[in-house]
């Protein structure tokens, strides 16, 4: 499995692209909406359901060059949360804003995020890290990442997080 909060932020990111002028916000913004997924049980011990009632980030693209993609994130995303075998669910606002850097090169992905996030982990990066399978984030959180491994080799957080998983059990 890709590690999911990349895969909704560079597709959306990587699709709204392609938008029309038109429906743009403005000086290269954007509409990038997220898709709804379920995270797998190894996440938290149980499958979770991820929707978005509130869909409105937009992305932007800053500054590429032949070596390195960016993009920036912002806008109104709200995300509910259902286990899928409780029925419970929690609804969190993960607006971000954040920033998206993937070396062409070597593959890797870094994600910059500031304000509130949602950030999903694997069951090897809650052991490497000691983090839980959803961490609700309000502060600053930077990860980088090889999509292709689904290796973790930084991650680093400020501010204060809630146990995403724990709410939901």
């Amino acid at each position: 499995m890709r590690r999911t909060i990349v895969v909704v932020a560079i597709a959306a990111g990587l699709v709204s692209l392609t938008s029309s002028i038109a429906l743009a916000r403005g000086d290269g913004w954007d509409p990038a909406p997220a898709a709804p997924f379920t995270l797998p049980s190894s996440v938290c011990g149980f499958p979770v359901d991820v929707t978005f009632p509130v869909n409105q980030p937009y992305a932007k693209t800053v500054s590429p060059s032949e070596t390195t993609f960016l993009l920036r994130i912002t806008g109104n995303l709200v995300e509910t949360l259902t286990n899928v075998d409780s029925g419970r669910s929690i609804t969190v606002n993960i607006s971000g804003p954040a920033t998206v850097v993937i070396d062409l090169e070597t593959g890797l992905v870094s994600i910059n995020g500031q304000g509130r996030a949602g950030v999903y982990f694997l069951p090897q990066d809650q052991a490497q890290f000691g983090v839980p399978g959803i961490m609700l984030v309000s502060g600053h959180v930077t990860e980088t990442f090889d999509p292709s491994t689904n290796d973790v080799s930084a991650l680093s957080v400020s501010g204060v997080f809630q146990d995403g998983c724990a709410q939901l059990a």
